[in-house]
């Protein structure tokens, strides 16, 4: 067990597991009896602290999950959420399925409303999002999506 596991299972006196995810953030699930809950850790490197801040603030915005966010003595920053029971995207995507998922990030964004302030993420970071879209570029998952985007930049839904 890395020294980051064994810090948060002590921490939070739980039996945490590691999540894979392709995300760069280490993240686990588990039961924390400090919490009495099945909790989600999301664990951020020491310098993204903005977005550490941003994904807090969001978080806080639309449910009550959040149950603590610290700085651990490492530097990484930590986010200890109340776990939901989520499922996984069907491999196979039709365009219904990818439709209904862009109307939840449509509600999404018209939820949230974040105060422009130097400790989150620059709300157009047009610079980081060009280059998440040159990364999708290389992502296995390309060829599986660029159907749908045809799908939809032509049929106008």
């Amino acid at each position: 067990m890395r020294t980051l596991h064994k810090t948060l299972t002590r921490l939070l006196q739980a039996d945490l597991i590691p999540i894979a995810h392709v995300s760069f953030n280490e993240m686990y699930t588990g039961y924390s009896r400090r919490y009495d809950t099945v909790v989600f850790v999301k664990v951020f490197s020491p310098n993204h602290e903005r977005k550490f801040r941003t994904e807090q603030q969001v978080t806080a915005q639309l449910t009550d999950r959040v149950l603590a966010s610290f700085q651990l003595a490492s530097r990484e920053w930590v986010l200890v959420l109340r776990d939901w029971q989520l499922t996984p995207v069907p491999t196979t995507l039709t365009p219904a399925l990818v439709y209904q998922m862009g109307q939840v990030v449509s509600r999404f964004h018209h939820a949230i409303q974040l105060p422009t302030t130097a400790d989150l993420m620059p709300v157009l970071d047009f610079d980081g999002m060009a280059a998440r879209v040159e990364r999708l570029k290389t992502s296995p998952h390309y060829e599986r999506w660029c159907p749908y985007y045809h799908t939809f930049s032509t049929t106008g839904r």
